[in-house]
């Protein structure tokens, strides 16, 4: 932003906004424990003209898969009216609802996903053992059939 002539004002965290990230996280399957952490940030600048940007910095990071997300959602305006723009932007972010039929389906679809997963990963395991089983099946004949022709080549030699 510095680089495109905007000057930062401010930056507050957004409590409000980990709490609405919480709560649709929770909504959504997953096949393993997952601990979500978020960081949205307010963050208020300026350009050189004096007209006022405020922008929602929305950061999650899922340690269970090092994996990490940012969205960002901005809204700008005169600077008599960016107090009453960032409350709309905050609140429409947080009142945010989402349809209760695609969240059903959203996870309907990663639990056939994961079945499927699942699924494959069984059958490749049980393939894995069962080669084990057979390599180790012929090493317990080798080592006996060693063993046996030894001992028979001991007592063939004591005679």
């Amino acid at each position: 932003m510095g680089k495109k002539g905007m000057s930062l004002v401010m930056q507050d965290p957004l409590p409000q906004v980990v709490a609405s990230n919480q709560v649709y996280q929770s909504q959504l399957y997953s096949s393993e424990p997952t601990r979500d952490h978020y960081s949205p940030m307010g963050t208020e600048w300026t350009d050189v003209k004096g007209k006022r940007m405020f922008m929602v910095v929305n950061m999650r990071v899922r340690q269970s898969l090092m994996f990490w997300n940012t969205n960002m959602q901005l809204v700008s305006a005169e600077k008599g009216a960016m107090a009453g723009a960032q409350a709309a932007l905050i609140n429409s972010i947080v009142n945010t609802r989402y349809n209760p039929q695609q969240l059903a389906a959203y996870n309907a679809n990663e639990q056939r996903k994961h079945s499927q997963r699942q699924t494959q990963f069984n059958a490749q395991e049980q393939e894995n053992r069962r080669h084990f089983d057979q390599r180790q099946l012929i090493h317990r004949e080798t080592q006996d059939y060693v063993n046996k022709a030894s001992t028979n080549a001991t007592i063939i030699a004591k005679r």
